[in-house]
């Protein structure tokens, strides 16, 4: 027997979370995997929490605070950051402490760079290669962003990439604006001393757990297998139809189009030229805990596969506690890499010579997650074509949302923020 609901909303992540939250009872949320959380869930292994990518719960947005700290109790510090680079631990970001390095030619390099008169007036680019040049110079450039940033996204990349998403992501040596209070509801970059919040007890998923338990129709274990827009209907793997008069998606809009029904084919090739990074997670447990507060590293050379470094425990002191501590690496897959044991081996290698770890007898265990979607690639032509694709959606009522929904390069908060104003507006449209 078919299911009717007046919202139906795909994926139980973050947005698709919120978006049921402001919604109201008469939305049901579908999930394909059997959690909740998505990209900010947390997974236990080898006796030790780790996230799907390193969190940390920061915001703008004083309603999506209020929304998170009444329904978990949170733990509040400043972010312990560093920069490995150059073969030595330096503090993030680099181009607000190159100062640090032994090295006193690159600093004189970076240093003549950061002034205002070779920096010039504008810093704005057609490219993102092209911005950090000019907005930091070509020695904080070279030394660190753009090897990093190469090493994320892809050296090919950066030249195909757009700049509107960047103040939210890269920090100006003198921007000194907290994230909690940036104007207008807009994220600024972490700075060094940034006060960052994560769940008191668990991991972050703990976060959408909490909240989906205030949701009252979450069907897990259900993958949307098509969509017919005309009968405002869709069918799961499992063979269930649901009806729907609004359709909230939360899945990559790739997918999304590839399963709309008569989408057209010009719209569908266009969708095909959206690019994302895809994530190899190495978790690495530790049969003792650290002996380090630091909670992220960005490395940008080979010293390490991973560009971004994770030590979750030392996110709450209720982790720190735990008698086994994890590290995660980061590895972006826009680049040809190695054998995931190979990964592994030169991952513990690094943590070793950047002295995270003693010896090589401190690792209990080791893993390797592959995350198909992990960071949507901001290109030149993005934007016109997310609007080409909202544009025919929105004629059935389907309305995209979320960091892969939308392709855009937020954060669980901003997902939060941007899903429970969605929900609200729609149910209130159809009173």
């Amino acid at each position: 027997m078919a299911e009717r609901y007046k919202t139906v909303i795909l994926g139980a992540g973050p947005a698709g979370l919120a978006a049921a939250l402001g919604h109201g009872p008469e939305a049901v949320v579908i999930e394909q995997s059997n959690r909740v959380g998505g990209l900010a869930s947390s997974l236990e292994f080898d006796g030790v929490l780790f996230d799907i990518g390193g969190h940390s719960f920061h915001t703008p947005h004083p309603a999506i605070e209020k929304l998170v700290c009444d329904s978990v109790e949170m733990f509040h510090q400043v972010r312990e950051a560093r920069c490995f680079t150059h073969g030595q631990m330096i503090n993030y970001p680099f181009q607000t402490f190159f100062h640090e390095l032994n090295n006193r030619q690159i600093v004189e390099e970076c240093a003549y760079t950061e002034s205002d008169e070779a920096l010039g007036e504008d810093s704005s680019s057609a490219d993102f290669s092209l911005y950090l040049k000019n907005k930091f110079g070509i020695g904080i450039a070279n030394h660190f962003l753009l090897p990093y940033n190469e090493k994320l996204w892809g050296k090919n990349n950066l030249e195909r990439m757009s700049t509107n998403w960047i103040e939210e992501r890269v920090v100006h040596t003198k921007n000194q604006t907290d994230p909690s209070s940036a104007p207008h509801g807009k994220r600024k970059a972490l700075q060094h001393d940034a006060i960052v919040s994560y769940p008191a007890k668990g991991g972050f998923g703990k976060i959408f757990d909490l909240l989906a338990g205030n949701i009252s129709n979450i069907q897990l274990e259900q993958k949307v297998a098509a969509i017919d827009p005309y009968q405002r209907s869709l069918r799961t793997d499992k063979g269930k139809t649901i009806y729907w008069q609004n359709l909230i998606s939360t899945l990559p809009i790739t997918q999304l189009v590839s399963m709309v029904a008569r989408f057209p084919q010009d719209l569908i090739s266009q969708s095909k030229q959206l690019q994302y990074v895809s994530l190899k997670l190495i978790l690495v447990t530790l049969k003792c805990p650290l002996q380090t507060k630091i909670q992220r590293i960005y490395c940008a050379d080979d010293t390490s596969p991973a560009h971004k470094i994770v030590l979750n425990n030392n996110s709450s002191d209720f982790l720190r506690s735990r008698p086994k501590h994890g590290i995660m690496g980061e590895i972006s897959s826009n680049r040809e890499l190695d054998s995931d044991s190979v990964l592994i081996d030169n991952f513990i290698e690094s943590l070793f010579k950047m002295q995270i770890i003693n010896s090589i007898e401190e690792v209990s265990a080791t893993t390797v997650i592959d995350t198909k979607y992990g960071y949507p690639v901001p290109t030149l032509s993005k934007n016109a074509i997310i609007a080409s694709l909202k544009d025919e959606l929105s004629k059935h009522r389907i309305t995209v949302l979320g960091r892969f929904g939308e392709w855009d390069y937020i954060n669980s908060d901003e997902a939060l923020h941007r899903g429970f104003e969605l929900g609200h507006l729609i149910s209130h449209r159809l009173e």
